[in-house]
């Protein structure tokens, strides 16, 4: 059980870093950073994209 949530862990970094994700974290980065005014507003968005983001691998990942 520890070695799939280390192996899980591990490949969720590695696909973060990867080319594609990679742009895509820098867009919604860039995104998020136009409202530096409110805090709340740049935690809710961050966890949006985060939970959006779990969402749809983990969806692929039910699909096969």
């Amino acid at each position: 059980m520890i070695l799939a949530i280390g192996t899980a862990l591990w490949f969720g970094i590695l696909t973060s870093i990867s080319p594609c994700p990679l742009a895509t974290n820098i867009a919604a980065i860039s995104f998020i950073s136009k409202h530096l005014d409110s805090t709340g507003r740049i935690l809710g968005a961050g966890l949006a994209y985060t939970i959006g983001r779990t969402i749809a691998y983990l969806s692929l990942e039910l699909a096969y």
